[in-house]
């Protein structure tokens, strides 16, 4: 800048600077006090905090020029102690904060809420094999005539689920309409055993429901998963016991991975029908969740009859599941 511009400039600053004062010596006392506290307070406020602009902006307006480096930000974040460069307060360490130029962002849509939030997380990259109502037993998969829960399965669902493509259509067998739901998996762990519920499954499984305990029944049978394969997932609902386990809670509701075994340590059996769906290879990867049935779309997983999904919803009736675990716990010590 010149220095006659510059000269004129501090001339210009100086007379403004004694017309404020005089304005201010003209009011009250009370209101000059709090037009000087309003001054002290915005002053620090606007020197406690960089402001970069987003990449959108101007790059050439004025003291708020900004370096190649700036990136544009997607969140407002302060980050107390850290230094940016290249802004408007160069050389100083202050908190730093991320906005966006008012010129030239827009409003953000209003997010609408969720009709519901799952509180399961995704298993991600679990070895998935298939397995089939009627699949004679053999080294590597045991007798399915009969389920962990259904000693006449293959009876109650109509015929051998055949997972030959030549012999299927529509996701079922073209020789019988099943009876039962063709979309199903196996998982290894079994809430019930000889003597009666396992002692841990009353606090692992988070929907246990004490009255269909207390009836013989099992709160996993029939309960709704979600299968995932790349952009797909499928819907089926849990019908049996396994791969090879039946007692791995950690992995089934906690953060373990699946046990070593024969299957290439897989962790998840599902049926031809969720083969189909998702076009998987005899032994593929997936990624499975457990969901609530309001959570189950349309699909043709619901053309069959489907057994009732077990259990409380955690969320819906808390102090329920933990009265739930204080009586079956009891009443597991008084069968012993």
């Amino acid at each position: 800048m010149p220095y006659a511009e510059r000269f004129y400039k501090i001339k210009e600053l100086k007379a403004n600077v004694k017309l404020a004062q005089r304005y201010f010596a003209r009011l009250r006392r009370p209101v000059r006090m709090r037009l000087a506290i309003l001054c002290v307070f915005v002053l620090r406020v606007s020197g406690s905090a960089q402001v970069i602009f987003s990449a959108g902006s101007n790059p050439n307006i004025g003291m708020f020029a900004r370096t190649p480096a700036a990136v544009r930000p997607d969140l407002v974040l302060a980050v107390p102690g850290e230094y940016s460069g290249g802004t408007a307060f160069t050389g100083r360490m202050r908190p730093r904060v991320f906005a966006y130029d008012a010129m030239q962002t827009k409003p953000a849509p209003r997010a609408e809420p969720a009709a519901f939030l799952s509180p399961y997380p995704w298993r991600n990259q679990i070895r998935t094999t298939v397995f089939w109502v009627g699949e004679p037993a053999s080294l590597k998969s045991p007798d399915n005539r009969h389920s962990a829960w259904d000693r006449d399965w293959m009876v109650n669902y109509g015929g051998i689920d055949s997972p030959l493509s030549s012999s299927r259509g529509n996701f079922r067998p073209t020789s019988f309409i099943p009876r039962q739901n063709p979309f199903y998996v196996a998982l290894p762990y079994n809430d019930r055993c000889p003597a009666g519920i396992r002692p841990e499954a009353c606090k692992v499984v988070p929907w246990f429901d004490p009255g269909l305990a207390a009836q013989g029944k099992s709160n996993l049978k029939g309960r709704w998963l979600a299968v995932r394969k790349a952009d797909r997932i499928c819907y089926a609902q849990w019908e049996d016991v396994g791969p090879f386990q039946i007692d791995h809670w950690e992995y089934v509701f906690g953060n373990e991975r699946p046990r070593p075994n024969r299957n290439r340590d897989a962790g998840l059996d599902v049926s031809p029908a969720v083969r189909d769906y998702l076009g998987l290879d005899g032994i593929d990867v997936t990624d499975w969740r457990f969901v609530e049935q309001r959570e189950v779309p349309d699909g043709p997983w619901k053309l069959y009859p489907q057994d009732e999904c077990p259990g409380i919803d955690p969320r819906e009736q808390p102090a329920l599941v933990l009265a739930a675990a204080e009586n079956v716990t009891g009443s597991a010590s008084k069968k012993r």
